[in-house]
Parts: C-alpha cells; structure tokens; sequence
C-alpha cells in the first residue's frame, strides 16, 4: 500500500530532512523522498519500511505534493538548481532534478525549533511552548507568516510588530494587576494612560519592571534575561515594524523578515511565561 502524507506534514519532514543534511551535499527528488521518509518513521508518522528495490512508496499525490514543495523552496531562495559547486558529487547535472542549499538557505535552517517557511510547525510551536496563547496574538503571527511567505516582507514586518504590541501589552495589564500597594497600582495606571505611544509605555514599564527585579519580587525563573528579550527583540521588531507602517520609503529586506520571525517565539515564551508568573504572585 502506498504511503500517503499531507502537505503541512510534507514541509514539515523536508525542512526537518534539509537541517539535518550537509550544506555542500547535492541532493535530488530521490534522496529528499528517502530522507523524510525514515524520519516519518522516526516519528511515528508512518509504520512501513523501505522497499530498496523499488523505492520509496508515496502515493501519486504525495510525490506531486512534494515536488511542489521542493519548488516553492527554490522560489524562496532557501534552495537553487544543479549541484553545488563545492559537492563532491563532480558528475551532478548543472539543474534540475539535482539542487542544493542555499547560504539564505542556511539562515532560514539554523534554528532547530521553528522556521517561516513552515507555518503549521511554527503555529504548533508556539501552542505548544507557550502556557496560555492570545488568540489576537495568533492572529497577526499568522497573517505575518502568509505576507512573508508571498515575499511581502513590509506586511510581514507590519503584522509581527502588532502581535509584539499585543505581547507587551498584555504584559503591562498582568504587571500592573499584580501590584499590591493601591496607591502605587493607581499611580503606574495614570502613567501608562498619558502615555499614547506604544514607546513610552514601553520606557515607564521596563523602568517599574527593573526596580521591581531589583528588589527581588519577581523570581528569577521567569525574571532572567527578561530585559535583554524586551530590549532587545521588541525594540528590533518595533524599529522594523515603523519602517514598514510609515510612510519613509524605507522597504523591510528579506533577511530582516526572517530574522524577526525567527526571533519572536522566544520573545513570546518569555513574555508569556512571566505574565503567568504575575497573574498568580503580587508585586
């Protein structure tokens, strides 16, 4: 019986096969087909062993399906026709079927959890990782991922920002619900309501949120490295997010895209994690 995988499944297996291949290797449809293959099986996807004398057994549709994905990825970037020129493979055909990947290829294949071009895994990723998901927050990840993926990468810069917001947001109202002194919850309301801009708010909380680590009322497990997360990826996403949404002429590249997409999850988590911390604890 044929072996019949779907597409989110597909993307997922090829990128998982591509992070684990050597970067100088020239591949081709046969070896990809092999290669997620065992590691469906490694997983648990699928139960059938390879039959080496007549190859890998997909169905019609999922070798189809698979060959479009190799495609997008060569739309991409993250992979070109022909054989690598540093391949030991001297005899592979200079295009198509061989191909290999790219060095964007490589940036996109670094980080072992998550990557844009593979959506389903990056939505499961954080619904999985992150304690209790904002469905807004979901929202604009989401619709960051579809832009990115069409190469509008202004739009996608423009939807993550949002979703950063959100994060921080709702950080700032556990933060601020967990205060303990009246007086001093109504005081940091006031502060945060004059403020307008996502900035400012930003520069009162982070200020509150240091004296608060400071004095040792927030724990450590979920306190550390919190200030180099927000200052740092909120402000690179915040930066990349105002170059898109105003009118400056400035255009988001495309590894400036990929690098806040891959650096937000953990932004997320982190966030997320400490706003659990602060909806049970006070301050």
């Amino acid at each position: 019986m044929d072996v019949k995988l779907e597409y989110d499944t597909l993307k997922t297996l090829i990128l998982s096969y591509l992070k684990s291949d050597r970067r100088i290797r020239s591949l081709d449809i046969n070896a990809v087909e092999i290669g997620i293959f065992n590691i469906a099986k490694e997983k648990g996807i699928i139960t059938e062993d390879i039959n080496y004398d007549i190859g890998v057994k997909f169905d019609a549709n999922t070798k189809d399906v698979v060959r479009t994905i190799i495609w997008e990825f060569i739309v991409s970037g993250i992979l070109t026709p022909g054989g690598s020129a540093q391949s030991n493979y001297h005899r592979t055909p200079d295009g198509l079927p061989s191909f290999y990947i790219t060095d964007y290829g490589c940036k996109c294949l670094k980080n072992e959890n998550v990557s844009p071009y593979d959506p389903a895994g990056y939505m499961q990723w954080l619904r999985r990782e992150v304690v209790h998901v904002d469905d807004d927050v979901l929202f604009y990840v989401t619709e960051s991922l579809a832009t990115f993926r069409f190469n509008c990468f202004s739009s996608s810069s423009v939807m993550l920002g949002c979703a950063s917001e959100r994060t921080l947001l709702l950080l700032i109202d556990s933060f601020t619900n967990a205060i303990s002194d009246v007086n001093e919850k109504e005081s940091f309301q006031k502060k945060m309501l004059k403020e307008l801009t996502i900035k400012k708010k930003f520069d009162v909380f982070k200020k509150k949120l240091e004296q608060r680590i400071g004095d040792g009322k927030i724990s450590k497990d979920v306190s550390d490295g919190i200030d180099v997360t927000l200052n740092g990826v909120f402000e690179l996403i915040r930066n990349f997010r105002n170059d898109a949404g105003h009118p400056k002429g400035k255009r988001i590249e495309k590894v400036e895209a990929l690098t806040s997409l891959l650096l937000f999850p953990h932004y997320y988590k982190k966030s997320s994690s400490l706003i659990e911390w602060l909806s049970n604890n006070t301050i």
